[in-house]
């Protein structure tokens, strides 16, 4: 049995494919099973993989479900205990496997590893790592209290540089694929293990990240769907220690003020008071800056209900909360 199942999601990733296994095949640790998703790719992506990787991979099909799909998929197919993802336009440097097996075997109560990454535009993309975790080991949420503070911690686990053994991704159900989720599918399963178990962190940059090759994500900042954690947030409330219970109502909290900011510049304030409403602030979570946070989007929210009542309308949904 294999150590690790490496576990590669593909969708209209051609010209990067082969880059993302040779970084694959590459590792140091030899031990690695490598599962190729085709998730209904249209440009030849599956017909692209050099023939020499595909005498060392397996690769499957499936109709176009999303990369949530794509890589449960790929887990379900898994016989390693280490499950490794890497997203076909990102590559890892040699030694991640192995420095992750390193930190996991001396740390058996860690669910995950997650090391540091180099962003191919730093500019847009910093790497959180080496800002939230201050030197290298086992980690929990417990160090953060600001909502904004957890958000970044959670958006440390980035799925190409993270490593998590398989009994914890089956036991938190894995990626949210539902409706063929295209954002925060990711981080709707990350979140949970970061609220739910200890986790080793390595600020070694073992990932490159690369933001040039990506349709998802950072290209889609501002303009993206609404994050799952905001959709279907109950499953998140289950699997939750009750002693974190706080600490996710916050997070859930700080994640729709970003999503109200959202609408406000988008012109879309219908389902600002609705979402209010479902993930109010809780007591004493709240800080100056947040707050006035807040304030700006109600005042934008008034002064359009404003000038649409001038225009003859009313839209009672964005009345202040």
């Amino acid at each position: 049995m294999p150590r690790f199942t490496a576990i590669l999601p593909l969708y209209n990733k051609a010209s990067t494919i082969n880059r993302a296994i040779a970084s694959v095949l590459a590792q140091s640790a030899r031990d690695v099973e490598v599962i190729v998703v085709d998730d209904g790719s249209t440009d030849g992506s599956a017909e692209a993989i050099d023939k020499v990787h595909l005498a060392a991979i397996r690769l499957v099909r499936q109709d176009n479900a999303g990369p949530g799909r794509a890589r449960n998929a790929g887990a379900a197919l898994a016989t390693a205990e280490l499950l490794a993802f890497l997203d076909c336009d990102d590559e890892w440097k040699p030694g991640f496997l192995e420095a992750a097996d390193a930190a996991l075997t001396a740390n058996p109560g860690c669910a995950a590893y997650v090391a540091a990454y180099s962003s191919t535009k730093k500019e847009i993309h910093e790497d959180i790592v080496l800002r939230m975790i201050p030197e290298n080991g086992p980690r929990t949420i417990d160090s953060y209290a600001r909502p904004v503070d957890m958000k970044a911690y959670v958006d440390c686990f980035h799925s190409s540089s993270t490593v998590v053994r398989r009994e914890v991704f089956e036991r938190y159900g894995g990626y949210y694929d539902r409706e063929r989720c295209l954002y925060g599918e990711d981080s709707y399963f990350w979140l949970q293990v970061a609220l739910g178990e200890q986790v080793y962190f390595d600020r070694t940059a073992l990932t490159y990240f690369h933001v040039e090759d990506s349709a998802l994500g950072v290209s889609q900042k501002g303009r993206h769907p609404r994050r799952p954690a905001l959709v279907h947030p109950e499953p998140l409330r289950k699997s939750c220690p009750p002693e974190r219970l706080a600490k996710l109502e916050a997070l859930l909290a700080f994640l729709r003020l970003i999503e109200t900011q959202n609408l406000v510049a988008q012109g879309k304030f219908q389902d600002i008071g609705g979402l209010r409403r479902a993930f109010p602030w809780p007591s004493g979570a709240t800080s100056p800056v947040i707050a006035l946070r807040e304030l700006r989007v109600s005042a934008l929210g008034l002064l359009n209900r404003s000038k649409s009542r001038l225009a003859g309308g009313d839209d009672p949904a964005v009345q202040n909360r």
